[in-house]
């Protein structure tokens, strides 16, 4: 990429951010009067009191910036505005640090290669950096020394902390990556969690684990290495990356665990013990228990065998009568008749290999479908881990592109919620909204709390949705299915405050369900 005004002292920077990039080194560009690029691993994206630069890595190489040749960078810093190319001859630069004290001046020499390549064809200096050391960088005016530009870098001997930690029942899922860039947010804090004082952490029996490390302005969330190991275990694992929310989902009951902690590049670790309670029953009180109810249940095995086996043939009879009702009264045609409909649509477009994986998606979706059609209410974290699953099968025939918001002040696994209730008008959003606008088409779902209540937006950029009052071919059925619904949850729970409202713009369409104190008081304390 050329510059066609390089002699006027203008810098083109092309910022290559790489989100979820592991693998070291990054680039900082510096746009000062003499603009220059850093090259190391780690580093603070702000600049700290004094203007230095903390790297986590010691090795540290400078080189001077092209003028004329597009560059890539990770970061840049914008200190001032470029001097000419043409003054680069009257200036002098030099760098000192703990191996090199005094400074030694030379002079700078402009850039005149295409290479877009760090060193791009002029290293100004490399050197190692051990803890608590830094480095300066300055360039002056050869006659009459005056200060054009001073960079400092500084190697912190940090060590990650724990600060914070949240006992839970079960591994959560779909909130987690919102989890985690709310743990390396410095602006937020996340709800939920105890302060932890020390290095021991005890957990009971069956618990898993979120762990919070104090957050800080690295510019990269997964900088951090852990290692979990028995305490008895002498050889110690591998080193494992992780961001500053550490999940812990397979602690062992009865046992004790080391877990060290460590930034990358950095040899200094943080110890912690975590001691895991036995289960009652692999105590010696729970053991004796446990042996005398073996011997009782062993002593009235016939009998108890026998009234057993004929409960459970009379459940089983009741249950299979419950379960041939319940397909037949609550199983949504609309939605089957929509989803072999655009399975046909598929196999006559011989997309067969397509129509293979929308039908086998489609039978995990019927699953969940026939298993939810039992219940009046299900966990809101279930019905959206089925949306989910539908909304990746619909983008294998249309392509377009969609995102899901969740408050992470919401415990899904504790909010009840209609199943299948947000799944016409998400159905309706793609095939009579979005469909036509392949790649360009974009739905959102919002999941929200507000104070009490839950607020559940579907939003979509076609516009074209069709109402309940339009008989298109049988088009509109499942809005007005979800309005019927809304109507008898109204009666079932006796009360107006759950509301649907759908609103058509020329270029979008915008679905709103609003649950009127629908969040339980334990669930609020509980965040």
């Amino acid at each position: 990429m050329r510059n066609p005004i390089y002699h006027t002292g203008c810098l083109l920077i092309v910022a290559s951010f790489a989100i979820g990039q592991t693998t070291p080194p990054s680039t900082i560009t510096y746009i000062s009067k003499v603009p220059f690029i850093v090259k190391t691993a780690v580093f603070s994206h702000k600049l700290s009191v004094g203007d230095r630069t903390h790297t986590l890595s010691g090795n540290i190489q400078i080189a001077l910036a092209p003028r004329k040749t597009g560059i890539q960078s990770n970061h840049s810093f914008r200190l001032g505005k470029p001097l000419p190319v043409d003054e680069y001859t009257k200036i002098e630069y030099s760098y000192t640090y703990a191996k090199q004290p005094l400074p030694n001046w030379k002079p700078l020499i402009p850039v005149e290669t295409n290479n877009t390549s760090f060193p791009f064809g002029s290293l100004l200096a490399a050197f190692q950096l051990q803890y608590g050391d830094s480095a300066t960088l300055t360039f002056r005016y050869k006659k009459g020394g005056e200060l054009i530009h001073q960079a400092v870098f500084y190697r912190p001997g940090s060590l990650p902390v724990i600060e914070g930690y949240r006992r839970k029942e079960a591994a959560d899922s779909i909130d987690s990556k919102i989890k985690s860039l709310t743990a390396n947010d410095p602006k937020k804090q996340w709800m939920g969690f105890d302060s932890l004082k020390g290095t021991t952490l005890v957990l009971d029996a069956g618990k898993k684990l979120d762990l919070l490390i104090r957050k800080n302005n690295w510019n990269r969330d997964s900088c951090i290495q852990f290692r979990l190991y028995p305490s008895y275990i002498k050889a110690k694992p591998r080193w494992q990356i992780t961001g500053h929310l550490l999940s812990l989902d397979s602690l062992e009951s009865n046992n004790q665990y080391l877990l060290d902690i460590r930034y990358l590049d950095m040899e200094l670790v943080n110890t912690y013990s975590l001691k895991i309670l036995p289960h009652w029953y692999q105590s010696t009180l729970g053991r004796s228990a446990l042996s005398l109810i073996g011997l009782a249940v062993l002593l009235g095995a016939p009998y108890r065998y026998h009234r057993y086996r004929l409960q459970r043939e009379a459940r089983k009879r009741k249950q299979l009568e419950d379960q041939l009702t319940n397909v037949q009264t609550q199983l949504n045609p609309h939605f089957v008749f929509n989803a072999l409909s655009s399975i046909e649509g598929l196999v006559s477009n011989q997309e067969n290999e397509r129509a293979n994986e929308y039908l086998s998606s489609f039978s995990d979706i019927m699953r969940d479908t026939l298993k939810n059609s039992r219940e009046t209410m299900i966990p809101l974290s279930e019905d959206l881990d089925t949306l989910e699953k539908y909304l990746r099968v619909e983008q294998l025939r249309f392509e377009f592109k969609w995102m899901m918001d969740i408050d992470p002040a919401l415990d899904l696994d504790q909010i009840e919620f209609p199943p299948m209730l947000l799944q016409p008008v998400v159905e309706n959003a793609i095939k009579h909204g979005i469909s036509g606008k392949a790649n360009q088409g974009l739905l959102l779902i919002a999941i929200q709390k507000r104070n009490n209540d839950l607020v559940i937006t579907v939003e979509d950029n076609g516009g074209k949705q069709i109402t309940s009052n339009q008989k298109r071919k049988g088009n509109g059925y499942g809005l007005q299915l979800t309005k019927d619904r809304i109507e008898r949850l109204r009666e079932l729970y006796k009360t107006d405050n759950i509301s649907f409202v759908l609103r058509h713009q020329s270029n979008s369409s915008k679905a709103t369900y609003y649950f009127e104190n629908w969040i339980q008081a334990y669930e609020n304390s509980y965040h």
